[in-house]
């Protein structure tokens, strides 16, 4: 992420700083998948999570109904895109049914996992590892609401 040097264009003529730009922007707005994706890079594990930390309602509502097709890493895409979906669904159920605020699950249990995810990225690298770390600072969410 964010591998680029100051002054020098990529293939494509583009000035870096744009390119800055719009990486940035796609991370801030949960889109980072989309564009590494649609780029044919490598797509790390922490950016599965980054459409659910940053996106937005429609987003998430979107991704819980079908599966992102990002294609990310090998050929284990597919268990990725079925995980993004699930914990979608499970983010949309704590939204709704239990009224918490979208933002506010995302700024304090989600956006702390991605940055974990991010700076250790050996620490989740399946699927499963992915579902069991969000399932995981979803229930301490819930532990700590229910004991003040």
């Amino acid at each position: 992420m964010w591998r680029l040097r100051r002054g020098h264009d990529n293939e494509h003529g583009t000035p870096t700083e744009e390119l800055l730009v719009q990486e940035c922007t796609a991370y801030l707005v949960g889109r980072y998948a989309e564009l590494v994706d649609g780029e044919g890079r490598r797509l790390p594990a922490w950016a599965w999570l980054n459409p659910l930390a940053h996106g937005s309602r429609n987003d998430l509502a979107s991704l819980a109904a079908q599966p992102p097709h990002w294609q990310g890493e090998g050929g284990n895409a597919a268990t990725w895109q079925r995980a993004v979906s699930y914990l979608a669904h499970e983010i949309w159920c704590v939204v709704h049914d239990e009224g918490v605020g979208l933002h506010d699950l995302q700024l304090r249990v989600l956006v702390p996992l991605e940055l974990a995810m991010l700076s250790d990225p050996a620490a989740v690298t399946t699927p499963s590892a992915f579902v069991g770390a969000v399932m995981e600072v979803l229930h301490q969410r819930d532990a700590h609401r229910s004991h003040p």
